[in-house]
């Protein structure tokens, strides 16, 4: 699809849920009830944003918003040593969680923020997914091994 170069974004209706909607590259940002005064004036502060970007999309900072991963990581743990408990006693599901985050330390201090988009793995960013899912293979084998 080419580029828009004169004209603005469309302010326009997403039929589904009824919500007014705009794109800009690429991304949907959806603004509230279609026609209301709220929706009218997201528009219009994403378009002097979009304008006075030079008609760029840049997405937020990643340093300005999110959460990081060690916060993320360190909820977590908190919750499975909660929820992983039978009888009183943690089960071994705690184990292999512990295994899993501990190998995640050299990666879970770096840049990556949580963000509420992160497809795979609620509240980490892609970076964060890897570093979770590259070291399964040696939690294994520690659980299986001894």
């Amino acid at each position: 699809m080419p580029r828009l170069t004169q004209s603005l974004p469309k302010y326009r209706k997403h039929r589904a849920s009824g919500q007014a909607v705009v794109t800009i590259g690429g991304r949907d940002h959806y603004l509230g009830p279609h026609r209301s005064r709220v929706s009218r004036v997201l528009y219009d502060r994403l378009m002097a944003e979009y304008l006075a970007n030079g008609r760029l999309f840049t997405p937020q900072d990643p340093g300005s918003g999110g959460v990081p991963v060690s916060k993320v990581l360190k909820a977590y743990w908190q919750f499975c040593t909660g929820y992983y408990v039978k009888n009183g006693v943690q089960t071994n599901e705690c184990e292999a969680i512990r295994l899993v985050l501990a190998d995640t330390l050299p990666f879970r201090d770096g840049p990556d923020r949580a963000t509420a988009t992160a497809p795979l793995l609620p509240g980490l960013t892609r970076g964060g997914q890897h570093a979770l899912l590259r070291p399964h293979a040696s939690c294994r084998q520690r659980i299986h091994n001894g």
